[in-house]
């Protein structure tokens, strides 16, 4: 199973890094004793689909479900003993072109026979501009500043 959110850059800027951070969940423990995991990958650019393509994996995202004894039990997914909290990770060193779109993708890599239930919940992402773009900002904020003491 795969899941993608895609997010596309209209800052009119082009982002070098962004952080993400999500919980991951388990709804039902299968009668198989096996971890499911959810390994978060991104790619920037156009894609045919999110099966293809050139994904680069976070490793610190991985989701490993929380219980894996075979119990073949319903679980309620937002109990804090039935989910993961992944702190945002921040990737660095990327070219995100104003226009362009960012795929982050959840996909179940592990997953034979009868899977356990996961999803993922409360995704936080942001991202950064060049350090040129901060440069222009306070560029600009400084002379705001010096219009305005001028006047006084």
């Amino acid at each position: 199973m795969m899941l993608a959110l895609r997010l596309t850059n209209n800052t009119g800027s082009t982002l070098t890094e962004f952080t993400l951070g999500y919980t991951g969940e388990q709804w039902f423990e299968s009668v198989t004793e096996q971890n499911n995991q959810y390994v978060v990958s991104y790619q920037i650019g156009t894609i045919a689909d999110i099966s293809s393509g050139s994904w680069t994996e976070i490793e610190a995202l991985e989701f490993n479900t929380p219980k894996e004894t075979g119990a073949d039990d319903t679980l309620i997914g937002s109990d804090a003993e039935n989910q993961v909290v992944l702190s945002a990770e921040t990737v660095a060193s990327i070219v995100w072109e104003d226009g362009e779109d960012l795929w982050i993708r959840w996909f179940d890599s592990n997953s034979s026979g009868f899977d356990q239930g996961i999803a993922i919940d409360d995704v936080s992402f942001s991202a950064i501009p060049e350090p040129s773009h901060y440069a222009i900002l306070l560029g600009m904020g400084a002379l705001g500043l010096t219009a305005c003491r001028r006047r006084m």
